[in-house]
């Protein structure tokens, strides 16, 4: 015959379970001063067999709290073994290959680090080379216009010794280095990338329409005209954009 009420497993029991069988042990020994109390007052209702059998039951309630505490403690120390169970084989499902995973992360940051510093290094010796040919054909050093004049084939030296100036872009001697450290620590890795993007790109046509030369001879590219302070202050004559660029 099957028990309709069995006994939780260790797992099941809990100190609701407790509380619950201690409630039920107090209940059971208020009931035998209840008895006692009514003899006291003269209910010869109640018999001696009466209180003998509610002093068992008592006694039998006391005993299921502390069988019911045993196992709540079973129930615990099993509960406590199965998470750390659970938290091993979650630990180690994880674990298993992660290592491996970390040197393909970082071999691939190795690989991609030599390639960067090989293309930027290559760039750099390009440039100088390009530099040095420039040199030997007498180019000129560029007066800051926006592009190196028809004539001398839209191509000058920059006014740093290994700079160029080629038609709107400037090409420069690229820091690989210093572009590598600073990713490992930029908290605006977007804008680093921006800045390496833009290496080497053309400059945007200027949509100045208005020049002056000041005093030092300096040439002046405004999209409005200077005012009269300005004018003053700058001590600033106005010239054609063929006078200003040779364009």
């Amino acid at each position: 015959m099957t028990d309709s009420n069995p006994t939780p497993a260790p797992e099941d029991v809990t100190q609701a379970d407790v509380d619950a069988a201690e409630a039920a042990a107090n209940a059971a020994t208020a009931l035998v001063a209840e008895l006692e109390g009514r003899v006291i007052e003269g209910d010869e209702t109640v018999t001696p067999d009466d209180i003998t059998a509610q002093e068992g039951r008592s006694r039998f309630a006391r005993l299921f709290v502390e069988g019911v505490r045993r196992r709540a403690e079973e129930s615990k120390v099993a509960r406590r073994l199965k998470a750390l169970e659970g938290l091993r084989e979650e630990i180690e499902l994880y674990a298993t290959g992660s290592g491996l995973e970390f040197a393909t992360l970082l071999r691939a940051v190795k690989s991609a680090e030599e390639a960067f510093t090989s293309a930027v290094q290559n760039h750099n010796e390009n440039v100088r080379g390009w530099y040095v040919k420039a040199e030997r054909l007498g180019a000129s050093v560029t007066d800051g216009r926006p592009m190196p004049p028809a004539e001398d084939g839209r191509l000058a030296l920059g006014r740093k010794v290994g700079d160029l100036h080629v038609g709107r872009r400037w090409l420069s001697h690229v820091d690989e280095v210093q572009f590598l450290e600073t990713s490992r620590t930029t908290s605006s890795p977007d804008a680093l990338f921006s800045e390496i993007e833009a290496i080497d790109s053309e400059v945007p046509e200027s949509n100045a329409s208005y020049f002056y030369r000041g005093s030092g001879g300096a040439v002046i590219a405004m999209d409005h005209p200077a005012n009269a302070d300005e004018i003053a202050n700058g001590a600033l004559v106005q010239i054609s954009r063929k006078d200003a660029w040779g364009e």
